[in-house]
């Protein structure tokens, strides 16, 4: 091992080997009998199930899976804490959002009432206006309906039906 800087040896009795896991194939028979493609095999393991299966053959690997999957233990917990801290964020972000809307949806028909309220006062001073006319013009209010131009009599205007009576 060397500095490659200053070009200093720091020791040479250290080697470091690097061995592409997705090469197998390439493997020859002494990489083979060394035990290099059983350690690889052993690396690409994707579940603990495979892992001790490959260790039920061989000690070494079975106290080494055995401790790995201890400490592995630490971080699978720790992974289901922030899953389900992650979960009740999220259920507290609903829930927030729900209330929004719930709160948005009584100031929505609190304006509704409102403007049904206004509708139905509206109504009633063009009823008085109509009955008014009709009586100084000596015209019956439906003639008094069609003169200024209001398509609904004044008997039917009960059939016009507010937003909030609808629902």
């Amino acid at each position: 091992m060397m500095n490659l800087k200053n070009h200093n040896v720091y020791t040479t009795k250290f080697n470091l080997y690097v061995v592409d896991l997705t090469q197998i194939k390439l493997a020859t028979e002494e990489d083979r009998e060394s035990g290099l493609v059983y350690w690889t095999k052993i690396f690409k393991a994707k579940t603990w199930e495979e892992l001790r299966q490959m260790a039920e053959r061989n000690q070494e690997l079975q106290e080494a899976t055995e401790a790995l999957y201890v400490y592995n233990q630490d971080e699978i917990v720790k992974e289901q804490c922030r899953a389900r801290q992650d979960y009740y964020n999220h259920e507290r972000g609903t829930q927030k959002r729900l209330e929004e809307a719930r709160l948005a949806l009584e100031e929505s028909r609190a304006e509704l009432m409102k403007s049904n309220a206004i509708i139905e006062s509206q109504k009633e001073v063009v009823k008085k206006v109509v009955r008014s006319y009709a009586e100084k013009m000596h015209i019956t209010e439906k003639e008094a309906c069609k003169q200024l131009g209001i398509k609904n009599e004044p008997d039917n205007f009960s059939a016009i039906k507010t937003i909030h009576e609808e629902k």
